[in-house]
């Protein structure tokens, strides 16, 4: 009789921690994946830009959505009229930011145009 009531107690923990760990749904494998980024970046010494994932060679100037401005020649005007050419490995992402590549050989550094002094 002893054994039950030691017993008991256990199934009763068992039988209610159980279903409480069923209630979670798995996430799709999909949902963890983030959009691909769109960007310009120098590489091998020509402008290309990154859209919807593909990379292509850049032929017109992007105007960014601080107003920064980067041509095919590799040149940056920010909205203050700051220039930066841009060197091997940086990228120049949609809302204006500079960065490195992750795959470039350089230092990472992330830098703002507004900031930079020439």
């Amino acid at each position: 009789m002893k054994k039950i009531t030691h017993f008991l107690p256990l199934l009763l923990l068992t039988a209610i921690g159980s279903p409480a760990y069923a209630q979670t749904t798995p996430k799709p494998a999909h949902a963890a994946k983030k959009a691909p980024a769109d960007y310009c970046m120098m590489k091998n010494g020509k402008m290309t830009m990154m859209k919807n994932g593909k990379a292509m060679p850049m032929m017109a100037s992007m105007t960014m959505s601080d107003g920064t401005k980067c041509l095919p020649d590799g040149t940056c005007q920010s909205k203050d009229g700051t220039t930066h050419k841009m060197k091997e490995g940086e990228c120049m992402m949609m809302n204006g930011k500079m960065t490195m590549h992750p795959d470039s050989t350089r230092h990472p550094g992330m830098m703002k145009m507004g900031n930079m002094r020439m």
